[in-house]
């Protein structure tokens, strides 16, 4: 018997997307918009070379593997979309994801974020910093808020009213998840989007969109990332 290629990338950690025609589907079922080519200007960029050179950094010495390859392109083709102008990200580390969303506002020529991150990571012993990696050019369009999403996300979301793209990429617990999600699908805009990475550590998103009788986006079975449109106030 052929051993499902799906079940070895999942053990291997590795892709978490069938394919990127998957992911276009995707794309172009939240946006209607075609992704094809969002992701082949991202891939003749000179961005994109400098991000896998970072990323690589952190692989050589065991401080986290961002899947560009799946997840950073398909971030950058979705806001390239979907165009948000407001985003609010949870966890960004040393900044690679967030690199991909602000580099899609920065080629839409429109849009900001919020990121907020804990400092919690071990990367201090390379003497690197939280949002590190994020390119200077790209920085007007991006505030980083350090310290707890517990402490800092309410007023944030507040302050904003209302957001079109809210990803989470912190603490992974189902307690943190379960709570980020309940603080910031309220400030969702109606059409706006939600999305979670490593949502196979527990059910949380499940539970969040079975709660609200949401439909996320089927990525494959073995998804680490889950992501939802909001189509009502619900």
């Amino acid at each position: 018997m052929i051993p499902d290629v799906e079940i070895l990338n999942y053990f291997r950690g590795s892709p978490s997307f069938y394919s990127r025609e998957q992911a276009k589907t995707i794309i172009t079922s939240l946006t209607g918009e075609d992704a094809q080519r969002f992701y082949a200007e991202l891939e003749a960029s000179q961005f994109y070379e400098e991000m896998r050179s970072r990323n690589n950094y952190l692989i050589k010495n065991k401080l986290g593997n961002v899947p560009i390859e799946t997840e950073a392109k398909f971030l950058y083709a979705l806001c390239r979309a979907f165009k948000p102008e407001k985003v609010v990200e949870t966890g960004p580390g040393t900044g690679i994801s967030s690199s991909f969303i602000l580099k899609a506002l920065d080629d839409n020529g429109k849009g900001e974020m919020w990121s907020i991150e804990a400092g919690v990571l071990q990367i201090h012993p390379l003497g690197l910093k939280f949002g590190q990696f994020v390119p200077e050019n790209l920085r007007g369009r991006w505030h980083l808020i350090m310290g707890e999403s517990r402490n800092l996300l309410v007023d944030l979301l507040k302050d904003q009213e209302r957001v079109d793209f809210f990803f989470h990429d912190s603490d992974h617990s189902y307690e943190n998840m379960a709570w980020e999600f309940d603080q910031g699908w309220p400030r969702v805009r109606i059409g706006g989007i939600l999305a979670a990475d490593d949502i196979n550590f527990n059910s949380a998103f499940k539970e969040f969109c079975s709660k609200r009788m949401l439909r996320p986006e089927p990525f494959s079975r073995f998804s680490r990332f889950g992501i939802v449109k909001k189509q009502s106030p619900n």
